[in-house]
């Protein structure tokens, strides 16, 4: 059973504060990998507005609905690891999506531009 994420602990926020070491390596872009689930997928203009005002990029959404929640799987860039995690712990205390959500975090090589 699925159950929306509550946090009201003042260490889990100081847990997310950006660090420099969160930008990663020259050369390389760093990625963010979201699962979440939905329980409401009609919620979606307000997820992504969520990670506009994070400053995140979304490079892909993809959704696998199943009978208990709608599956997620969000791909971003242009943002801390510290503040991918931050965004997911937002989303959730917002009640936009359930709980649990895992963040991956990749290091790609930059691309040509």
């Amino acid at each position: 059973m699925l159950k929306a994420c509550s946090h009201t602990d003042a260490d889990a926020r100081a847990a997310h504060a950006p660090h420099a070491e969160d930008w990663g390596l020259p050369g390389l872009d760093l990625l963010h990998e979201m699962h979440f689930s939905l329980g409401d997928w009609t919620q979606l203009a307000a997820l992504a507005e969520k990670f506009r005002e994070a400053g995140a990029e979304i490079q892909s959404l993809t959704f696998d609905r199943r009978p208990e929640a709608v599956m997620a799987r969000c791909r971003v860039r242009g943002i801390s690891s510290s503040r991918a995690r931050s965004i997911a712990f937002d989303l959730a205390e917002a009640g936009l999506i359930l709980a649990p959500a895992s963040v991956e975090h990749l290091m790609l090589a930059r691309s040509a531009r």
